[in-house]
């Protein structure tokens, strides 16, 4: 396994799932972090270069790739882990989204499953404030907590009242471009086709962080070689330049929650989930009714039954891309993003992280397991 670090060399964009002509007057907006396919595009694309590939002859089906490497819609042996965000080599995740900022900064405060509630959904266990908590809380979407907050509150604890979070405006600045379409047989523009973009500017000491496993030795040491004679490559919209920088060994996804007596089963997610229709809010839960008429959802990770009794969540997220290989758009999916918390009803689990859904080995799907429980822990 080897930890690589992109830098940005200049400005990022990856680009959002709306087409250019769908915006008006409005920029067209980052996603950000860049999505785990969008990082192990371009490993895989300086993996082939490394080994050679013929990218004509790949496109015109007079080549294939190595087993090892996989084609255009599977990894192959490779696995990604991440991305997480570091700054000045300290490590950065989502915020959870169980995790609230009160008013007058008065500290953060913990959601967590309420008495059941009639909704949309049925008779379900909302995430709930506690009933002392003054009006005014703010939920922390697009914030970022250190590796050392995040262990606590997987563990139970309440948010320490100081804590500090970060923000993208703490790891990057916005800059905006304006462009115009060209027709490319007159080399001329193309007439009302103008679109703005919001780039990404980025501050001193920021990388995008992620681990790849699968490589055998031999090509480990290749591609560090590869990576040290030149270490540049086009990464996500506008082929944007990044530097990839080659790190000691890390699994901060290796999270250790130790339980008390009272904790139940919770699990965060650390990176996007791709889903479905029939598989929110978790991939491989079922819709259950219990005899009492409430709602949960019942299914199974890492080989133990459990049942998700309430999720909180920031809004799904859409993802596109470009099919490099056809030539086309791909098609537009659903993520629940990272951050997302779920709650379970079990008291014991053995395992600290897995993986659940789809695309797995591209780094989606990453879950780090903790504990919830209703009485404050200092």
């Amino acid at each position: 396994m080897i930890t690589l670090a992109f830098h940005p060399v200049d400005t990022w964009f990856f680009r959002e799932s709306r087409p250019m002509d769908s915006l008006g007057g409005t920029a067209l907006g980052n996603q950000f972090p860049p999505s785990p396919s969008t990082l192990m595009g371009a490993l895989r694309t300086r993996l082939g270069d490394m080994i050679g590939l013929d990218w004509l002859q790949l496109k015109n089906s007079m080549t294939t790739t190595p087993d090892w490497w996989g084609n255009a819609d599977n990894t192959g042996e490779l696995h990604l882990a991440g991305p997480w965000l570091q700054v000045d080599d300290k490590d950065y995740f989502p915020a959870p989204a169980h995790l609230l900022q009160q008013a007058q900064g008065e500290g953060f405060v913990r959601l967590t499953p309420g008495t059941p509630v009639n909704c949309d959904l049925g008779l379900v266990r909302l995430p709930s404030l506690p009933s002392n908590i003054k009006p005014g809380v703010k939920p922390l979407e697009g914030h970022w907590l250190d590796y050392k907050s995040l262990a606590h509150l997987l563990a139970g604890y309440d948010a320490p009242a100081k804590m500090k979070t970060l923000t993208l405006e703490d790891f990057f600045e916005d800059e905006y471009r304006l462009g115009i379409a060209l027709d490319h047989h007159s080399h001329s523009a193309l007439d009302g086709q103008l679109y703005q973009t919001r780039h990404l500017r980025p501050k001193q000491g920021v990388a995008v962080m992620v681990t790849l496993d699968g490589l055998t030795p031999e090509l480990e040491q290749q591609l560090r070689q590869s990576l040290a004679d030149n270490p540049l490559v086009r990464l996500g919209g506008e082929g944007r330049m990044a530097e990839i920088q080659v790190r000691p060994a890390s699994q901060p996804f290796m999270l250790k929650a130790k339980q008390s007596k009272k904790d139940r089963l919770m699990a965060i997610a650390l990176t996007d989930i791709p889903i479905t229709d029939t598989t929110w809010p978790l991939p491989g839960f079922i819709r259950h009714s219990k005899e009492d008429g409430n709602l949960c959802w019942q299914g199974e990770l890492g080989g133990e039954a459990l049942t998700l009794i309430s999720v909180a969540t920031p809004k799904v997220r859409r993802q596109g891309g470009w099919d490099l290989l056809r030539h086309q758009p791909r098609p537009v999916r659903s993520l629940v993003p990272a951050g997302s918390v779920f709650f379970f009803n079990q008291t014991s689990f053995n395992q600290q992280s897995l993986h659940v859904g789809s695309d797995t080995a591209w780094g989606y799907g990453h879950l780090a397991m903790g504990w919830w429980n209703d009485t404050l822990k200092g």
